[in-house]
């Protein structure tokens, strides 16, 4: 399956903006596929503050913000509404963040959710897809 839409998850961002190894190639090769419009690459919009957080621990502002600014030439954001939050909240999932962004992304029209820990989406009704998984449908 060719995926027009996809939300990326926060873990693969920071895989690319902090050359995590072994997960950054994979993680730089989903980003620049949607720089390059393979597929409409989401993030969302709560992603953005977790990202400037954890990488302004490390970094300076500068390259906090030059990361982000290139991360969001790179991708679109998946709106994060009131009717989201309240949506999440009545799922109860064990993981709260897993169930906002999986409402975005449904919300948002998108086929799947590329993430490294596919454990905390239960029962979906889209794809949850590792990078290797999502590349390989990707480049098939």
């Amino acid at each position: 399956m060719v995926f027009k839409r996809a939300l990326i998850d926060t873990n693969i961002c920071l895989d690319v903006m902090q050359k995590r190894e072994p997960f950054y190639i994979q993680a730089a090769k989903i980003l620049e596929a949607s720089e390059k419009s393979l597929f409409k690459g989401f993030v969302a919009a709560h992603s953005f503050d977790t990202l400037h957080y954890i990488l302004g621990k490390k970094h300076k502002k500068k390259a906090v913000y030059d990361a982000i600014n290139g991360l969001r030439k790179t991708v679109n954001v998946a709106s994060v509404t009131e009717r989201i939050i309240d949506e999440a909240l009545l799922l109860e999932w064990a993981d709260f963040e897993d169930s906002i962004h999986y409402l975005a992304a449904i919300h948002t029209n998108c086929e799947a959710i590329v993430t490294r820990d596919a454990s905390g989406f239960q029962n979906p009704d889209i794809q949850i897809l590792s990078p290797f998984e999502f590349l390989d449908q990707l480049e098939n």
